[in-house]
């Protein structure tokens, strides 16, 4: 896989992050295939494995879950944590 192929297909798989996450991630991994040299392109794209895996990280670093919708915690009553949306109670 060149290095073009490589950040088409991440951009690809990072849709839902702000534009802003999605350019800094495709300028880190530029610059990663950059410092490796046009000649090792392809050795560069298998060495930093699949980018499904590597498309889950970002999005679940950002907290999205890779299906796409946000992922938050919940501080629940009894202290413990839990996820999903939580519901607000009101007191009138």
């Amino acid at each position: 896989m060149t290095r073009i192929e490589f950040l088409t297909e991440l951009s690809r798989k990072l849709k839902g992050l702000p534009q802003e996450e999605i350019n800094n991630v495709l300028s880190y991994y530029d610059e990663v295939f950059l410092d490796a040299g046009v000649e090792n392109e392809k050795e560069t794209a298998e060495k930093l494995g699949n980018i499904d895996d590597i498309a889950r990280q970002i999005l679940i670093d950002n907290n999205i879950a890779p299906d796409g919708e946000p992922e938050y915690f919940v501080q629940q009553k009894n202290g413990t944590q839990g996820t999903g949306a939580a519901t607000v109670e009101s007191k009138a």
